[in-house]
């Protein structure tokens, strides 16, 4: 075992910095294999040329071969489809180049497979020593988070007390999601973190690193800015109102609402300076200063929270061996 890849697979969970994380890889990808750690271009898609690589090509080659819908829109092109069947020996080979002895490869799509196709993912990486990174979230903010990216790429347009009786993913019931990784690779390879500030050794980028096992360098997390921050909750009150208007009465195609949405994510967005943008801001600032429809009451968040309460539990005992079971912590200072 010691003679072969250590391999650190991170698979997310969803709304806990993963473009961060993989917008970090990407950039720094040369220094990191200056010492020793691999960050392969094979089995990525560039969803930002040079800015941010994900691995979710291997994911989508898994997900081909088990015949599980993909909504990637490459994946519609035969030709692309047909590169899915390589793709896998692609990485093999560039692993194999590799003189180093680590190699990280990030897709948070991975944490969408069940039993069957966690069991593939070991099988494609049968000569590496694997490590299955996750990343997990408390279940309220996850939600809050993951309504306002959903309204804020213009696929949702209901307000948030009806978005949390429609779905309950099932990577967010930790313990059993847990369950089927550790069943394939063992518990003694799973490198579970806790996303809250509280937790993270040195913000989250520090707290891979040490995931990782590398030997920090704070000249790694120079100029590294977070990925995918929220507009204000005035933005998203806006932009839930606007995605309603043109999905129910407008009924424009999908691309072009991403396109509007795009256009308006940047105008929109907390770090864009500009005096039109600050003047924008300000005037949906007065227009739309109730919010309640798109931010969680403190009894949801309660009854969120007691839903997972045993589950949670079961993690921290387990996994942390915190015997009083308290897995997440902001939520015991309120």
């Amino acid at each position: 075992m010691s003679d072969m890849i250590k391999l650190y697979l991170h698979i997310g969970t969803p709304k806990t910095g993963t473009s961060t994380l993989q917008h970090f890889l990407t950039v720094k990808r040369q220094e990191l294999l200056k010492e020793g750690f691999l960050y392969p271009l094979a089995g990525t898609i560039d969803f930002d040329p040079g800015i941010l690589m994900s691995h979710e090509k291997l994911s989508i080659a898994i997900k081909h071969e088990l015949n599980i819908p993909v909504s990637y829109k490459l994946y519609k092109q035969e030709e692309w489809r047909n590169t899915l069947k390589t793709e896998w020996n692609r990485l093999h080979d560039e692993i194999n180049k590799h003189s180093g002895r680590n190699v990280v490869i990030s897709a948070e799509s991975f944490s969408d497979f069940e039993l069957e196709g966690i069991k593939l993912i070991k099988k494609n990486l049968s000569n590496s020593d694997v490590k299955i990174v996750v990343y997990i979230r408390q279940q309220d903010e996850f939600y809050q988070s993951w309504y306002n990216q959903k309204v804020k790429i213009g696929i949702y347009g209901k307000d948030i007390h009806q978005f949390i009786t429609e779905d309950r993913p099932d990577y967010i019931y930790y313990y059993n999601f847990l369950q089927s990784w550790r069943k394939v690779f063992g518990k003694e390879n799973i490198i579970l973190r806790v996303f809250e500030k509280q937790q993270l050794k040195n913000g989250l980028i520090g707290d891979f690193l040490e995931a990782i096992s590398f030997k920090e360098n704070k000249d790694y997390l120079k100029n590294i800015d977070f990925i995918n921050e929220s507009p204000s909750i005035q933005a998203i009150k806006f932009m839930r109102i606007f995605n309603n208007l043109i999905m129910n009465k407008m009924y424009l195609s999908y691309p072009v609402r991403q396109k509007i949405n795009h256009l308006l994510r940047i105008k929109l967005s907390k770090k864009n300076e500009s005096f039109s943008t600050k003047l924008f801001n300000n005037i949906i600032g007065l227009l739309f200063k109730d919010t309640q429809d798109v931010v969680l009451t403190h009894q949801e968040k309660i009854d969120i929270l007691k839903e997972f309460e045993e589950n949670n539990q079961k993690v921290a005992q387990e996994y942390f061996g915190r015997q009083d079971g308290r897995l997440f912590l902001k939520s015991q200072s309120k």
